[in-house]
């Protein structure tokens, strides 16, 4: 018999390493300001896809609305912490970029195919979707977290 010791867990997680920005809560406090980081053209597709329209009404306070945002966001291998339990290292930071690798939802292995990465071709895609000028001077860099699935 197998006796398992050290951490055991019955929720469920996945771990992964995101390359993007690491920013204050205090000036991004919530996700329609983390919205306003991503371009103009990327939020219309979004929109058009989710609505059938292009325009973007950023004062809805509609929290099922943002969050629909989010979830096509990170659909397209982007990720959005902005709470630790979605992979935010602490309640102080949130951060937005692009998912490099992770496990998958049972805790199953990295994507072997994925393993070494070349760091300009994520700034070149960072670049298209958030505009390196809203995020005030931050510099991108590599996060490794897990976030509840």
């Amino acid at each position: 018999m197998k006796i398992r010791t050290g951490f055991v867990s019955n929720s469920s997680s996945s771990s992964f390493v995101a390359y993007g920005y690491l920013l204050s809560k205090d000036d991004y406090n919530d996700r329609k300001s983390l919205l306003k980081l991503f371009k103009t053209e990327i939020l219309d597709e979004l929109m058009e896809k989710i609505t059938g329209s292009k325009l973007l009404d950023i004062s809805k306070d509609d929290d099922d609305y943002y969050d629909d945002l989010f979830y096509d966001l990170q659909s397209n291998n982007l990720i959005i912490c902005d709470d630790p339990e979605n992979g935010a290292p602490d309640d102080k930071h949130c951060f937005v970029g692009f998912v490099i690798n992770s496990t998958d939802e049972s805790g199953g292995c990295w994507d072997e195919e994925n393993a070494f990465v070349n760091v300009s071709a994520f700034n070149t895609l960072l670049n298209k979707y958030i505009d390196p000028d809203e995020v005030g001077g931050a510099d991108p860099g590599l996060l490794t977290s897990s976030k509840l699935c």
